[in-house]
């Protein structure tokens, strides 16, 4: 009965997503970037970084494009694909064989009365595995025993037994060893592409200021800062970019499909840094997104942003997609936390400096959409009586007791003649999944006559 009735609450919360894009005009999917945009790109990766003295402009190295990371990249799932069994014994193995000690059992020691209540020394029975750590927050274990001050009560004292992680699967251990020593040739084989593929690793954006107009790091520091990275590709603007004004274009197709590219971002801490328009709008979409890796600024204001989006309301017991109301309310906040930190960063960039004044609508436009796109729509009370209603059927009112505080989603207004009942009540949802909450309500119960 659970499972039926969370299927249909999941359609229909599936079905309201499809009618919100056609009401607000994003119907069909997004394209994304088109295929010359992730041919234009390089990408530079970290053991390249720890060979130059200097950055290399982008007509100056031979890297990897970044279609041929992602045509990699796909590559690697189709191995994964073929090997996934063996993957997953590997990494059963690896979270096993380790020497964290895991809890496997609790045992009830019965503790006697005492009118003294003297000191009680009890023999713990013998562990069933080796290296076995007792633990015991009624009193203290030395040798096997347990000593345990006794009370006017009989009770039991609970005892907790741990053992390392690999002596406690020791035979599992041994199956999944044999299991991948016994591999047929083609998936060893698969299995060493796999591991010695460089298109698993991730792609880290560097959000930084240029120090002069000829080169972004004429002294070479971002260049150290970086050189200690490992086992991951980076994107910088003077390496990745085309540079040249022979390439304008191609410059113009990377910067206006920048948010893209903001993923997983490391923001390097330089003079006057927030004083440029750049260098704002990728910390706004980094903090937005919540996909800082390194942030040497630590700007309180930025910080603050990247925690308010961080933060998950935890879902509240007996509350549907379609009855949220304290999690609304406690989302509601949040988002107008979001939007206030938002609007105080906003007059920072509008006073922010570029070195092109063109890149000026193409970063406010980039900044609009990915904002418009992020931040999310407010959950509103709809309320609904008997002198009018917003939706179509019966207008409900209710007559329960009211309560000085509010209480589920009934209002704390009280209207009528009767001062204890409550006249009106309040919907805490979307509009739209109002509408599908009636349309729901009208066909499985329908009214009366």
């Amino acid at each position: 009965m659970t499972r039926n009735k969370t299927f249909k609450d999941s359609l229909l919360s599936a079905a309201g997503n499809v009618f919100w894009k056609l009401v607000t005009g994003q119907s069909g999917s997004d394209p994304g970037p088109p295929d010359e945009f992730w041919a234009t790109v390089k990408l530079v990766h970290a053991d390249e970084l720890k060979a130059w003295t200097s950055f290399k402009a982008y007509q100056d190295h031979q890297s990897l494009s970044y279609a041929e990371y992602r045509a990699g990249r796909e590559q690697l799932e189709r191995w994964r694909e073929e090997v996934r069994a063996p993957l997953s014994a590997r990494q059963r193995l690896a979270d096993l064989d380790v020497d964290t000690l895991e809890k496997y059992d609790t045992i009830k020691i019965p503790v006697v009365a005492s009118l003294l209540r003297k000191r009680m020394e009890i023999q713990l029975p013998e562990p069933p595995h080796d290296l076995t750590t007792m633990t015991c927050y009624d009193g203290e274990i030395h040798d096997g025993r347990l000593l345990v001050k006794a009370t006017w009560r009989s009770r039991k004292a609970f005892v907790y037994r741990s053992c390392p992680s690999r002596i406690l699967h020791a035979g599992e251990i041994t199956t999944l060893r044999e299991q991948l020593a016994n591999l047929p040739p083609h998936e060893r084989d698969t299995l060493q592409r796999i591991d010695e593929s460089r298109f698993a690793h991730p792609v880290l954006f560097i959000s930084h200021r240029w120090e002069s107009l000829a080169h972004p790091d004429p002294s070479g520091q971002q260049l150290t800062k970086l050189q200690p990275l490992r086992d991951c590709y980076v994107i910088y603007d003077y390496s990745s970019f085309p540079q040249d004004p022979a390439s304008e274009n191609s410059l113009m197709l990377v910067l206006t499909h920048m948010n893209t590219l903001i993923q997983r971002v490391i923001v390097l801490e330089s003079a006057q840094y927030l004083d440029r328009g750049w260098c704002i709008y990728e910390y706004i979409l980094a903090s937005m997104k919540t996909s800082l890796v390194c942030d040497e600024i630590n700007d309180p204001v930025f910080v603050k942003l990247r925690n308010l989006r961080a933060t998950e309301v935890p879902p509240v017991p007996g509350e549907t997609v379609f009855r949220p109301s304290t999690q609304s309310e406690i989302q509601n906040r949040i988002d107008e936390d979001i939007l206030k930190t938002v609007n105080q960063l906003l007059p920072q960039f509008r006073q922010s400096l570029f070195t092109v004044e063109a890149d000026r609508s193409i970063v406010s436009n980039l900044l609009l959409t990915e904002l418009l796109a992020i931040l999310p729509p407010r959950r509103e009370h709809v309320t609904y009586s008997e002198s009018g209603t917003r939706f179509p059927g019966r207008a409900r009112t209710c007559n329960r007791p009211s309560k000085p505080s509010f209480h589920g989603n009934r209002c704390r207004r009280r209207t009528g003649s009767n001062p204890t009942s409550c006249g009106s009540r309040t919907l805490s949802r979307p509009p739209w999944r109002m509408g599908l909450w009636w349309t729901k309500r009208r066909l499985l119960m329908p009214r009366p006559g």
